[in-house]
């Protein structure tokens, strides 16, 4: 059912379909029902076809124009249709939850919903004709040309090796890793040195090197490419004619006991490139074990973490990890490239342009040659125009050039491995400006909320929404930024190469679109906004007349709010957001506030994030049945959202971040869905609501904050009370599902609160992984942590 950017929405929609066609609407006694179920079933006929054509056209490696039209108006019409059969469900829940209303509402609603129906189908049945008329797709789509590897172009930097940049100190230490020890090595097994970084740091120029230097004082060498698009009996049989094997072997089996039989009893090195999955090396590894022969050596090279490791986890191993070009390295290999020479004294004009440009390449060698080159190409009249030309164009347009031609297969080799899934997620970052630390959580969540994770194997959505981010991590797309208690909080893009292909890639498939200027809200009118990125504090740059009913996520990041709200449309123009995060902080004139009354006709709204400013909240959840995180993190006054929480209208909420100084109202026992409960504010809770605690069995993780400044005798007896009811749900929660207990203490008084209950906590908890206790002074360490 997952949102991704291969398909759009086609597969969410006709599960949609499927459940609408479930609906019985003999009950409110209306005689078209079987008019209306052939209209949905029709729909759902023609919607299939061409979710069968969308399936096919990722696979293709190059989309013409034609082509690439034809993709994007299917899924615009996915959207399109998505978007009314959300709204008819929700009219038709409506309406059928209230049975007052049931006969008189239904006769005037439905006849029109039908007829919305009725035209939805004969539209997507015409653009099926249309499209069968027009496009012929049969050669195209059983076409897989070749793509283009690393391999492919690696020559072209390599040069000679005396030529290259920044290879010397690493190609010693690889040397010394593989060569220490060997002639005196009694292990049967052989050493490994896996060479892991993201595609373009020159891999598998190092591991050449290091090959070219070694291979002599082993009895058989061997270097092999195992990139993607080649299977394990394709490796097998290419490291067996290099072997200079002349039997025959048929199967994976065979060919791993006769790569096993030409290495028996000798010393190799085996060097394989571009290792795409621990499947692969899981594969191949079995052809190097039980060889009998001390001293062999073998060296890979891949892009992701896990395989690196796997690979080392195999024998006797040590990762490598692969470092860009420093400043010195990067330099001298881009005046060279442009000069002849590294030696070479730039104008300080030229100079500064240079340090520019070399940020923005990253020191990634590919990058670095790839810019050079575009430069040294230019003519010289008019040089600095022409470099300040360049390096403005890199930020976003680099692929328009074609003497880059070349580079984009280089940048677009890993995003090239992503699922569509990985795809999807990777993109999505898209939302956040440039060096800016996203947060893990942020991300999944986000994730979740726009439909972008599929389930798969029974699994919880977090779950495999935390591996596509590792998976992202491993794959070297992104880098850790911040760290907590030994686990990755934060993240950012590798760098701006790998950003520009990020905005690239969302701006072609119409993904994301980002506002800072005048001149981003001119180009947006050529296209419907399905996910806006506001990054400007210009004021309104979207008028209250744009066509905003679709846009599913929305993120403003702004340094203040503007009186009465004006940076923003106004909510309610959101008809189909997903996402709505509002990070607005510095000082805000005229103690103005955010109205948010508006987000509780929201019905699709499923991830609500609130930083900075003051903001007004409404007194009841209204219509926000599918929410399922409300993260808020306001400075000011008391916040009082007791209301928006407490109507036991959010079924679906999961996770709960509220602020410090906020006050809950009553009924925290209905959020019987929630897993996360943080900055929960103990001096501001009822003791009802402590008590219920003990009643969300979902809940994984509780923060508690304890914050009372000054105190009397009225105050220590209800803390008293509260802290006993606070003893009884722990004691119900460590039986249930909780993993995470986070308590801080912050007190004006050095008064320590009555924790007695944290000393025997019985029965332990089970399930309980993390225990934050900040401020807290224990006299002895509590024995269900011994």
């Amino acid at each position: 059912m997952a949102v991704n950017i291969s398909t759009g929405v086609m597969n969410s929609l006709l599960v949609k379909l499927e459940e609408v066609c479930r609906y019985d609407l003999k009950e409110i006694q209306f005689s078209t029902e079987f008019d209306f179920k052939n209209n949905i079933w029709h729909l759902k006929e023609e919607l299939s076809c061409m979710n069968a054509l969308l399936q096919k056209l990722p696979n293709m490696e190059a989309l013409n124009i034609q082509k690439r039209e034809l993709r994007n108006k299917v899924r615009e019409l996915a959207y399109f249709v998505e978007d009314r059969i959300d709204r008819f469900m929700h009219s038709f829940g409506t309406v059928a939850d209230k049975a007052t209303l049931l006969t008189d509402t239904m006769d005037l609603m439905l006849p029109i919903l039908f007829e919305k129906i009725h035209e939805i189908k004969d539209y997507v049945v015409e653009e099926v004709r249309r499209v069968e008329s027009i496009y012929n797709l049969d050669e195209s789509i059983s076409s897989n040309p070749r793509q283009i590897e690393i391999d492919d172009i690696s020559p072209v930097l390599c040069g000679k090796a005396n030529r290259l940049v920044g290879i010397n100190v690493p190609c010693e230490v690889i040397t010394q890793l593989l060569m220490e020890d060997m002639e005196g090595e009694s292990v049967q097994h052989p050493k490994v040195v896996s060479i892991v970084g993201f595609g373009g740091l020159g891999k598998t120029t190092l591991a050449s090197q290091v090959y070219k230097k070694i291979h002599s004082r082993f009895e058989c060498a061997v270097f092999v490419f195992a990139s993607r698009n080649r299977s394990t009996s394709m490796i097998l049989n290419d490291i067996l004619s290099q072997l200079r094997y002349d039997g025959s072997a048929d199967g994976i089996k065979s060919l791993i006991n006769a790569t096993r039989e030409k290495l028996s009893c000798k010393r190799f090195l085996v060097v394989i490139d571009d290792i795409a999955s621990i499947e692969t090396w899981n594969s191949i590894s079995g052809a190097f074990v039980e060889t009998w022969n001390s001293g062999s050596r073998i060296i890979t090279t891949t892009r992701r973490k896990d395989v690196a490791n796997a690979c080392c986890s195999s024998f006797h191993g040590i990762v490598y990890k692969m470092k860009p070009l420093g400043w010195t390295d990067s330099r001298s290999l881009f005046f060279r490239r442009i000069y002849g020479s590294d030696n070479y004294s730039p104008e300080l004009e030229e100079l500064i342009i240079a340090i520019d440009i070399l940020k923005k390449c990253g020191g990634v060698p590919l990058a670095v040659v790839v810019i050079a080159s575009l430069l040294a190409s230019q003519e010289e009249v008019n040089k600095l125009d022409n470099w300040l030309k360049i390096k403005y164009s890199m930020g976003f347009e680099l692929e328009r050039n074609p003497n880059s031609k070349w580079m984009k297969h280089i940048l677009k080799l890993s995003y090239n491995n992503l699922s569509s899934d990985l795809k999807t997620c990777f993109l999505y970052l898209h939302m956040y400006p440039e060096n800016y630390d996203i947060m893990k959580k942020d991300s999944m969540r986000q994730w979740i909320a726009e439909g972008f994770i599929t389930q798969k194997d029974n699994r919880d959505l977090e779950d495999i929404a935390e591996s596509y981010f590792s998976d992202l991590i491993n794959r070297s797309l992104i880098k850790p930024a911040q760290f907590k208690h030994g686990e990755v909080v934060s993240c950012r893009v590798v760098h701006n190469l790998f950003l520009d292909l990020i905005v690239e890639k969302s701006t072609e498939e119409n993904f994301v679109t980002v506002i800072r200027t005048d001149q981003d809200c001119l180009r947006r009118h050529n296209f419907l906004i399905r996910r806006l990125s506001y990054q400007s504090n210009r004021g309104n740059l979207i008028q209250a007349s744009e066509s905003l009913h679709q846009v599913r996520s929305v993120i403003y990041f702004g340094d203040r709010l503007h009186q009465r709200g004006e940076s923003l449309p106004r909510l309610q123009m959101f008809e189909a957001l997903r996402v709505l995060h509002l990070r607005m902080e510095g000082y805000f004139p005229f103690r103005a506030t955010y109205d948010l009354s508006p987000v509780c006709n929201l019905f699709q709204l499923r991830y609500l994030k609130l930083e900075g400013n003051r903001f007004q909240f409404p007194d009841t959840s209204g219509e926000l049945r599918y929410l399922q995180v409300v993260d808020i993190k306001c400075s000011g006054d008391l916040v009082l959202i007791g209301g928006f929480l407490s109507d036991a209208c959010l079924p679906s909420l999961r996770h709960l971040r509220t602020p410090w100084n906020a006050e809950l109202g009553r009924g925290i026992n209905r959020l019987t869905s929630i897993r996360t409960l943080e900055e929960i504010n103990f001096c501001n809770c009822s003791v009802e609501n402590i008590r219920h605690l003990g009643m969300l069995t979902n809940l994984r993780t509780l923060g508690v904050i304890y914050n009372r400044r000054r105190g009397n005798d009225e105050d220590d007896q209800t803390d008293m009370v509260k802290f006993a009811a606070l003893a009884t749900s722990l004691r119900e929660l460590g039986s249930c599902n909780v993993r995470c207990l986070d308590f801080n203490v912050a007190l004006m008084e050095h008064r320590q609160p009555p924790i007695g209950f944290l000393y025997s906590w019985f029965p332990p908890p089970q399930f309980l992984q993390k225990f934050h206790p900040h401020m807290i002074f224990f006299f002895r360490v509590p024995y269900w942590i011994q």
